[in-house]
């Protein structure tokens, strides 16, 4: 494996059994297969099996942070297992190199009986590292957890964000060339989450590799140089982050049914036929900062005669609407909607930042506060460039004057 290349999976695939006594009765016919050296069971699943993972290949370099997002059940955590070892896999090959410090489960390899400070030791024996390594390094680990006067009590007294903040203090400072996290730090609160973040873009620049699974698309988005996303037990997605956020979230809004029409006509044909986002005259996705862009509707209400209609667009971020535009209030909104009609709405910019943003639109009642018809899929929109700071709101600004006070 090239130097630079720090985790490769090829073909790797895991299976599991939904009946207790069964798998242990296929563990033990998996042992005797190992011990006589008998062909595997192979690719095809027994009675009550199901794939927690199939024919998963990807590989990190070092310098590279990976995400992998998904919805629960996906198999992001059985994939961390089977890189950490904890796991072997059914089928494929899994190589690594170096050091790899994981944290996948809060309190996972910690002693409940014994102590902090002996726990950190206990965990830098298990990474491989001398007693005076973690002396040299013990110091560090306690100052960056904050866990000072707790220390030399028991783990068993601490909460899951102390579990956590001890985890992470060991796992990242304890040179690995790997680092695995496993949602873990949202247990956390806020203040040692961002001291987390800024010592794994630390370990990035130094060159490790790292493989972060979060439902924190958001950090996500800052974070990770490339990104999976599993679906379904297998790689639905892979590549930037953005692209692969945009995939989830339209997955997710379609498992949600977040496009059922609640009012249908003829054959249960929906009311909205057609939606695009234009910019500069041309049809697009992808948009400059504080770009102008058209929002543009056809529908065809059939028989029907609406009345009290508004066309509204919601823009969405991480799983939020951090914005709605609606027609209610314009003076030119003709409420009254019948037969086939061309909606289009205008405006100056969006007041965002770099990145990817979902958009929903649909026709609705104002009269009965409730939807006419939603669009049946959410369209993503990208706004080009870098984010270089926090927050999602983008505005122009100016330095008035820059003078010494006068005395």
């Amino acid at each position: 494996m090239n130097d630079e290349v720090l985790i490769r999976a090829e073909g790797v695939s895991k299976k599991y059994c939904r009946s207790l006594k069964r798998s242990m009765r296929y563990g033990i016919a998996d042992i005797v297969r190992d011990t006589f050296n008998l062909p595997p069971s192979g690719v095809k699943l027994r009675p009550d099996e199901f794939w927690a993972l199939k024919d998963v290949s990807f590989e990190v370099r070092r310098g590279e942070c990976l995400g992998l997002i998904g919805p629960n059940g996906a198999g992001k955590s059985t994939l961390l297992k089977l890189i950490n070892g904890i796991f072997l896999p059914d089928t494929g090959m899994i190589a690594r190199q170096g050091r790899v410090g994981a944290l996948i489960e809060v309190g996972a390899g910690f002693h409940p009986l014994l102590t902090g400070m002996e726990n950190i030791y206990i965990n830098g024996a298990i990474l491989g590292l001398s007693r005076k390594e973690i002396r040299n390094r013990l110091d560090e680990i306690i100052a960056f957890s904050g866990l000072e006067r707790f220390i030399d009590s028991p783990v068993k007294h601490y909460s899951s964000g102390m579990y956590a903040r001890l985890g992470f203090s060991i796992a990242a400072h304890l040179s690995p060339d790997i680092l695995l996290i496993d949602e873990i730090l949202a247990v956390g609160d806020m203040a040692f989450a961002i001291k987390c973040y800024n010592h794994i873009s630390k370990l990035i620049t130094e060159g490790s590799a790292v493989i972060l699974v979060s439902h924190q698309l958001e950090q996500i988005q800052n974070i990770c140089s490339s990104c999976i996303l599993i679906s379904n037990s297998k790689i639905s997605a892979a590549g930037h982050p953005s692209e692969c956020i945009a995939s989830y979230n339209a997955s997710m809004y379609k498992q949600a049914g977040a496009g059922t029409s609640l009012l249908r006509n003829g054959d249960n044909v929906g009311i909205i036929k057609e939606f695009e986002i234009t910019s500069g005259n041309i049809k697009t996705r992808t948009i400059q900062p504080n770009a102008p862009l058209e929002f543009s509707l056809i529908v065809n209400t059939g028989n029907l005669k609406l009345s009290n209609t508004q066309f509204e667009v919601r823009v969405w971020h991480n799983n939020e609407i951090i914005l709605t535009l609606a027609t209610d209030n314009l003076k030119n909104w003709k409420s009254e909607i019948s037969g086939e009609r061309h909606i289009r709405m205008n405006i100056q910019s969006l007041p965002f930042t770099p990145g990817t943003y979902t958009l929903a639109f649909g026709l609705i009642s104002t009269d009965r506060k409730r939807y006419i018809d939603w669009f049946p899929r959410r369209l993503s929109l990208h706004i080009e460039g870098l984010r270089k700071r926090p927050g999602i709101l983008n505005t122009n600004y100016d330095v008035i004057t820059n003078s010494p006070i006068s005395t």
